[in-house]
């Protein structure tokens, strides 16, 4: 096990004993995955020799963590992670929003779910860590702070 999957596993809490019983190989999750993103590509790319492709586009919540640790994980296991190597991330971006816009009153911390709390995205104590929960609640975050920053239209 990697010190990257050591700490992910120390910040959720979770037991490595339990790990190993319940995980799935880490080539099968990283095909699995490679699958998902494939389905989602939208980032238009171009190969040396010209041929167009596309790759997905990654949010993350702390992203300089999550990317480094995915490109890390695919070149662990010499596979092609078709993904944009810039990632999305909610917290720069919560960062620069309330540095930016001195009308905003900031949160007390940056955590995604103070955040997912501040913008009105369902974040239950429970669900936090949860990776699929985590995933769906930074998507909704990066689209709250989207909507938030977009100017609002003014009625006449």
């Amino acid at each position: 096990m990697s010190l990257a999957s050591s700490q992910a596993l120390a910040i959720n809490s979770f037991e490595p004993t339990v790990w190993k019983r319940l995980a799935i190989k880490p080539e099968d999750a990283a095909k699995d995955f490679a699958n998902f993103l494939r389905r989602h590509a939208t980032v238009d790319m171009v190969s040396r020799a010209g041929k167009p492709y596309q790759l997905a586009r990654l949010v993350a919540h702390n992203a300089a963590f999550d990317g480094p640790f995915l490109i890390q994980w695919f070149a662990d296991l010499q596979l092609f992670l078709p993904a944009a190597r810039s990632v999305y991330c909610t917290l720069q971006r919560a960062y620069w929003m309330f540095q930016e816009d001195q009308m905003l009153t900031p949160p007390s911390n940056y955590k995604l779910g103070t955040l997912c709390e501040y913008f009105g995205v369902r974040l239950a104590d429970d669900e936090a860590h949860d990776a699929i929960a985590d995933v769906r609640a930074t998507v909704q975050l990066y689209r709250a702070m989207i909507e938030h920053a977009r100017p609002q239209s003014v009625a006449a």
